[in-house]
């Protein structure tokens, strides 16, 4: 019988869910699928996230420096002085697409219930002015430390 891997996931129509996948060798197919991106654009990489400590492994649809750094106005995150760590430099990183979930000893590992609290936290919605629409444009954001 096969694992379940509950991951984190963003996709720019349905939001940020939760999501169970079969964690087999077909893992990566079902991301692919999750993003709708081929194997050449999904990147995987080792962010911390808010003012936990910990690493995720975040899957993305092309390489993180492809994506628009923001600045922290207008943010619909929370901001509470808690959730940051002092010391530390917070960038926000525009991705429409992209799944979050754990690693242990080189394998994936499903979220637990604090890392989906943590994931909450450091994930929303940024308004980008745009010359083109009379209104801000709403963009999804996650809030990584470097």
């Amino acid at each position: 019988m096969n694992n379940r891997l509950f991951v984190v996931a963003n996709h720019e129509h349905d939001g940020l869910c939760e999501v169970d996948i079969i964690n087999d060798e077909c893992l990566i197919l079902a991301i692919l699928e999750l993003l709708n991106c081929s194997e050449e654009r999904l990147s995987k990489n080792r962010l911390t996230l808010g003012n936990s400590n910990k690493e995720y492994i975040v899957f993305l649809v092309g390489k993180l420096e492809e994506h628009d750094q923001m600045s922290p106005d207008l943010l619909d995150i929370d901001d509470s002085e808690e959730n940051y760590t002092k010391g530390t430099k917070t960038l926000f990183v525009e991705a429409d697409r992209y799944v979050i979930c754990n690693e242990k000893n080189g394998k994936l590992e499903s979220i637990t219930e604090a890392d989906m609290e943590n994931i909450k936290r450091n994930t929303g919605i940024v308004y980008r002015e745009d010359l083109n629409y009379p209104d801000p444009v709403p963009c999804d954001v996650i809030r990584i430390r470097v």
